[in-house]
């Protein structure tokens, strides 16, 4: 209990760890995968992609999500997903598009 006080909470660790992957990943030229949908959703340092399409920008450093437009099922479904994911694993909030 004292560590939460103390300095990092676990998910600012697991944060930590996720933006340092997806920085050299992108200096890279090269996308991460998430646990789901493995084959059709990936990411990099600003963006979502569902296929091949970005559906949504992040903003790492603000642990912010925004999705862009509208999609089909299956882009909404990989979207959906990752969202609740970047929330309850490293706690992103979703900003609206305008």
């Amino acid at each position: 209990m004292d560590e939460l006080f103390e300095g990092k909470t676990e998910m600012d660790e697991r944060f930590d760890e996720f933006f340092e992957r997806a920085m050299v990943a992108s200096d890279k030229g090269r996308f991460l995968k998430l646990l789901r949908y493995k084959k059709n959703l990936k990411y990099n340092f600003d963006g979502l992609y569902s296929y091949n399409t970005r559906i949504a920008l992040l903003d790492l450093p603000r642990r912010t999500i925004t999705k862009l437009g509208r999609w089909s099922a299956t882009s909404t479904t990989h979207y959906n997903y990752a969202r609740r994911f970047l929330e309850d694993t490293y706690g992103f909030m979703e900003l609206m598009s305008h």
